[in-house]
């Protein structure tokens, strides 16, 4: 019989390398399989996409340097300057608050 759970999480997802802050929400499925192992299928937006520890990357810069707190706290953000394409979308961190 399979098993299955869903939970909802977010986290913060900060890069060490370029200061990119983030969040994204995560639907994660906890199932039991076929051999009776406990495992976790995460979606985001609708998609199955693999785990947020398991080598994550910066959306800016696609660095691994990455720091993962939970959700909320990347209290601050200000967009870039725009390029002159005006394509410029993602948010720099200024400063993570202290919850």
């Amino acid at each position: 019989m399979n098993q299955s759970t869903i939970v909802h999480e977010a986290y913060s997802f900060v890069c060490l390398g370029c200061g990119h802050g983030w969040e994204r929400a995560y639907e994660i499925h906890h199932v039991t399989d076929l051999h009776g192992e406990r495992v976790c299928h995460y979606y985001s937006d609708g998609n199955r996409v693999p785990s947020p520890f398991s080598r994550p990357r910066c959306e800016h810069c696609e660095g691994a340097r990455l720091r993962i707190l939970p959700a909320g706290r990347v209290a601050s953000a200000a967009p870039p300057p725009r390029s002159s394409g005006g394509r410029t979308h993602s948010w720099h961190l200024l400063r993570l608050s202290r919850r």
